[in-house]
């Protein structure tokens, strides 16, 4: 069977037909609004009937003040550059957050597009305005907003245990603060009408190296996730203003980000400790262990006297903290055990100190002792064995010595 071969159009016949003809050929179908002027009428009108969001206030950035809680790391490096060339071709997409208190504007949430846009030579950028916050929530806004924005893997090791803990305090007391993260996903959200956060979706991979994936479907929303500081969120990852099962907090939060219940239990300790400590555990100085056996160090005097030894050059590696664990716990940590245990001095002597146990089985019981021996007639018999024992041990020694 000949196969038929489709007839390609001359250039001369493709200038020769209409604008509809061409349409044709070119397999491009031909939009109603052009055919017919009331169908175009009609759908402007419709346009212009359509409300239209009120462009955010803008602030110039001098006035935004840093606040004190703020414990995420800027961006550096290639990620800022392209932060900064986005603004310096688009414009701040995304307003920042900000807490009107008395006669201040305290930033929450928006520290690396401030950054940004700086550098890319704004002096202003748009802005919402939260007002009426107590201390906790503006926390809680700026805690959440930065989780939102990247990826629970790409926090530093504080910032997981600041945000866990977070959310820990708003698990357990639901009510006004689930609603105040509802409107923190409605404000990161606000032109996604079927609620699909764009937030979520992906724009760089990692390992890869690439700024834009495959998550971007328009310009404007690839510029705005270039923005967002967002990195590419786990799979299944939901957000506290979805259902959950009525189980115990650090369970929901273990769900939420991979890690099981111990783990959320001890990052939300760890989140107890000073800065200058979280720092060492950030910077790998102090072990995930040894930073949750020291947060049992309740007392920040006592921290900050840790810090200052640790500034002397001393080290805390997992044991040392363990014991730091154990005497804070007894409520005899003072701060000459603190220089005795990071100098080694202590380490020997509390091991010596602790009292061991040890359980004899039923069988070897009911072998050498009778139902009606008390546990006293017990323990004195085990104990005069026990010397015998070592008695004869030590007149083997003696003879073997005289022999040589």
């Amino acid at each position: 069977m000949a196969t038929r071969i489709p007839k390609i159009p001359t250039k001369s016949s493709l200038l020769s037909v209409s604008l509809e003809s061409a349409d044709d050929v070119l397999d491009f179908p031909v939009k109603e609004v052009t055919r017919n002027k009331e169908a175009g009428e009609e759908t402007a009108e419709r346009n212009e009937m359509r409300p239209v969001s009120p462009e955010p206030p803008e602030m110039e950035f001098d006035q935004m003040k840093h606040f004190s809680e703020h414990r995420f790391k800027l961006y550096t490096g290639k990620r800022l550059e392209d932060m900064v060339d986005s603004i310096k071709f688009y414009g701040i997409l995304q307003p920042l957050i900000l807490w009107h208190r008395g006669d201040e504007y305290i930033l929450l949430s928006g520290y690396n597009r401030r950054n940004a846009g700086m550098l890319a030579g704004l002096k202003k950028g748009p802005v919402v305005i939260k007002e009426n916050l107590s201390h906790d929530e503006a926390v809680l806004i700026m805690a959440e907003t930065n989780l939102r924005q990247r990826s629970f893997s790409d926090l530093r090791e504080s910032e997981r245990a600041f945000c866990l803990k977070q959310h820990y305090d708003a698990l357990k007391s639901q009510g006004k603060r689930t609603d105040l993260i509802n409107e923190i996903d409605a404000l990161l959200n606000a032109d996604d009408n079927d609620g699909t956060s764009a937030l979520s979706e992906t724009v760089t991979r990692l390992g890869t190296g690439e700024m834009l994936g495959a998550g971007a479907s328009t310009l404007s929303e690839t510029v705005t996730k270039l923005q967002t500081e967002e990195m590419p969120g786990a799979a299944g990852v939901s957000t506290l203003s979805e259902t959950v099962t009525k189980l115990r907090t650090d369970e929901k939060l273990g769900e939420k980000y991979g890690l099981n219940r111990d783990k959320v239990a001890k990052y939300v300790r760890i989140a107890g400790l000073i800065p200058p400590l979280l720092e060492r555990f950030d910077r790998g100085e102090i072990t995930f262990l040894a930073a949750y056996d020291i947060s049992f160090i309740e007392s920040k005097e006592y921290q900050e006297i840790l810090e200052e030894y640790l500034q002397g050059g001393y080290r805390l590696d997992t044991k040392k903290a363990a014991l730091f664990h154990s005497c804070a716990k007894e409520g005899n940590l003072t701060e000459k055990m603190i220089v005795e245990i990071l100098s080694g001095e202590k380490s020997e002597t509390l091991e010596a100190a602790k009292s061991k146990t040890f359980h004899l089985k039923p069988n070897v019981i009911s072998r050498y002792f009778t139902p009606v021996q008390s546990r006293k007639e017990i323990e004195e018999t085990i104990e005069k064995a026990l010397e015998l024992y070592f008695s004869r041990d030590e007149v083997k020694e003696q003879a073997v010595v005289q022999g040589n």
